[in-house]
């Protein structure tokens, strides 16, 4: 999980604000002191769900178990097949499934605030 925190702030830490929330259930290497302090070093903010409670990451889990199920990723897919197929499947999401709204606009069947 640092490496992946560090290679996001590698390459897209110009384009993050301040007000970037990271938000992950209650695994011991989100609570760690570790995880933690390469947070606050890099100025983001972290968000856990509640203990025992799914239901605020339930728009996330359902979009990403979607995208699971309809991607045919092969032992042998290298890194760019991958990226692209996750960007098309983004794409098509965005576009057929939530009709241009946000996954979890589409969930509750609101619409995005201007």
């Amino acid at each position: 999980m640092l490496d992946t925190v560090k290679l996001l702030m590698d390459n897209h830490g110009s384009e993050l604000r301040t007000n970037v929330l990271i938000h992950s259930d209650q695994g011991c290497h989100y609570t760690s002191h570790k995880f933690q302090d390469i947070i606050g070093d890099f100025h983001l903010r972290q968000s856990m769900s509640r203990k025992g409670n799914c239901w605020d990451n339930a728009p996330q889990e359902s979009f990403f178990g979607h995208m699971k199920d309809h991607l045919k990723i092969l032992p042998s897919s290298t890194h760019q097949e991958i990226s692209k197929m996750v960007a098309d499947y983004v794409d098509y999401y965005t576009k057929t499934i939530t009709g241009g709204r946000s996954p979890s606009c589409h969930q509750t069947n609101t619409t995005p605030m201007p």
